[in-house]
């Protein structure tokens, strides 16, 4: 019995230690869900996609790492699961000095990203420096960040409802409820075609501001993430020095407006390529 007892428990260990080897092996990322073409919840099989996910994907094969690709539901509870190690990577946020205590950055963003401010067409609201705003009503997603100075303002004296998805943001401000969206350029352009609502949306002249989009690691992970930053960066710099990012930005366009529903804008937009 007792020879029995033993070799049980042999078993039990050594199953343990092969479960956490394989755990060892696996990193996990998270980030947007409604951002594309850089990153979105893809609802057609339940994972996330973009231009981000391929680029991060692809780099921590070569490291030999499998990845567990982990939707969440809004960018708000994907930045607290990633600062808290309960994911390792995040995608694809920007560098603020409060993001730069929770998460490893690599030296160089994979893409730049334009943010604006999305109005109803024939709107006359005055944007020259951030003061004018305050006479407006703004909308945004639940924390997005959008450059360190236009988020102290923010809190101290702007007027931004904060909304779980662009969708819901255009909606607020064609129903007059808001007088302007403040998002990334592309990924409002993407959801304005969904929508079928880009005859009746413009941008703004003047973008807000122009900042990189990273591949960000917990800094509470227990990978090596100095290692797969490492390899990030020098990947980031060959795959940038190819075009690849600019390919992929093309790709995943129009794989989120092929994947979403239907309509008159996504139908012109695919025929005209």
């Amino acid at each position: 019995m007792k020879i029995f007892v033993n070799f049980f428990l042999t078993l039990l260990l050594i199953q343990g230690l092969n479960t956490q080897a394989s755990n060892e092996n696996i990193v996990s990322i998270t980030g947007h869900p409604d951002y594309p073409p850089v990153i979105w919840h893809s609802k057609k099989d339940d994972k996330l996609k973009g231009i981000a996910v391929e680029a991060t994907e692809t780099f921590l094969k070569e490291l030999d790492y499998k990845v567990k690709n982990r939707p969440i539901a809004t960018w708000a509870r994907s930045l607290k699961e990633v600062s808290e190690g309960n994911v390792d990577i995040i995608l694809p946020p920007y560098l603020t000095k409060p993001r730069e205590k929770q998460y490893l950055y690599p030296q160089t963003p994979f893409m730049m990203d334009e943010t604006v401010l999305f109005i109803r067409k024939g709107s006359n609201l005055k944007f020259t420096k951030l003061s004018d705003l305050r006479a407006y009503k703004g909308a945004a997603i639940i924390n997005d960040s959008f450059g360190d100075e236009f988020d102290q303002y923010n809190r101290k004296v702007l007027k931004i409802k904060r909304l779980t998805k662009t969708e819901q943001c255009f909606r607020f401000l064609l129903k007059g409820r808001t007088d302007y969206v403040v998002a990334g350029k592309s990924a409002g352009i993407a959801v304005m075609a969904q929508m079928g609502v880009d005859d009746k949306i413009q941008i703004h002249s003047r973008p807000v501001i122009q900042t990189g989009m990273y591949l960000g690691a917990s800094l509470k992970s227990k990978k090596n993430i100095n290692k797969i930053i490492e390899h990030f960066e020098k990947r980031t710099l060959q795959w940038k020095k190819e075009g690849k990012f600019k390919e992929l930005e093309e790709k995943y366009f129009r794989l989120y407006l092929k994947e979403n529903a239907p309509n008159k804008s996504t139908a012109n937009y695919l025929s005209s390529q």
